[in-house]
């Protein structure tokens, strides 16, 4: 941050400013990634508020009105990640910010600009000033995956959208982390199962992680089922084990909003630990 111009500050764009911001844009992206003038002008108009620009004050710039330095601008989506379609529409009651752009003028860039208007994005997100959302979801080249880590992202693999010459990947900052269930981070989770080699003909054709990923996060606005019963319901654990001692039935996230399905029924012993009961993820069965 102590790189940051001198009378650098941050507000939404002004209309009039579009023509400076699609400048930045082209000089930012090459040709077969840049937004067109006309899906700025989109974005702008139909997501005002998810237009930030960075800006330097007159009395700091020779010119008579502030220079914009860098933008940031998105849509928003039903997606848990940048989509294709999200890039040319706007759906005003999506959750997800869809970021797009991250654009710093050339002559003011490795100076803090870029990750300043990212972390202010998100400050300001988080203060409900860009509606009810629950992330902001970006497409990154390999890199610039840094940069977006710095300020909170994190990489979730390589994604599906086709845009440019370029490999993308995608990557998600959550805006409300107390409500992250351990779903919503698999390879944490993974790192805490046994290990186990798959057999050397198995099928690699499945779901691609950030797939995965999108499903569960999209778990989230889901409530728990109208049937669920709290651990404390059950009279001395009475119901939660079947005869082999897995659990019975299926575990959910209890937090508010959540609803998360973290285990199904059935692949879980329960084990005690001092004072503490817990289900352990067994290894499935071999095919063999």
């Amino acid at each position: 941050m102590s790189n940051l111009p001198a009378g650098i500050y941050f507000t939404l764009l002004p209309e009039e400013y579009i023509d400076d911001a699609y400048e930045l844009e082209v000089q930012g992206y090459p040709a077969d990634e840049a937004a067109t003038l006309e899906a700025l002008r989109y974005r702008h108009s139909h997501a005002p508020s998810l237009f930030l620009g960075a800006f330097l004050a007159p009395h700091t710039s020779p010119s008579s009105k502030p220079v914009l330095l860098g933008f940031v601008c998105s849509t928003l989506t039903s997606s848990p990640l940048v989509t294709h379609a999200s890039m040319s529409t706007h759906d005003p009651h999506g959750q997800t910010i869809a970021l797009h752009s991250v654009c710093v003028s050339p002559t003011h860039r490795r100076l803090g600009v870029g990750r300043a208007l990212l972390e202010e994005y998100a400050k300001r997100a988080r203060q409900g000033q860009m509606g009810d959302v629950k992330r902001i979801a970006l497409l990154s080249r390999a890199d610039l995956r840094g940069l977006y880590a710095q300020a909170g992202f994190s990489e979730l693999g390589e994604s599906a959208v086709q845009h440019g010459k370029e490999k993308w990947y995608d990557m998600v900052l959550d805006l409300s982390p107390e409500e992250i269930s351990a779903l919503e981070h698999p390879l944490e989770l993974a790192s805490s199962l046994p290990a186990e080699s798959p057999p050397l003909d198995a099928p690699l054709d499945g779901p691609t992680q950030a797939q995965v990923i999108a499903a569960l996060l999209a778990q989230r606005s889901q409530p728990p089922a109208p049937d669920s019963r709290t651990h404390d319901s059950f009279s001395n654990g009475e119901g939660l084990t079947d005869a082999r001692g897995r659990n019975a039935l299926r575990l959910r996230c209890l937090r508010p909003g959540c609803g998360s399905l973290i285990l199904l029924e059935g692949v879980g012993e329960l084990r005690e630990s001092g004072e503490e009961s817990f289900f352990d993820v067994c290894p499935p069965a071999s095919a063999f």
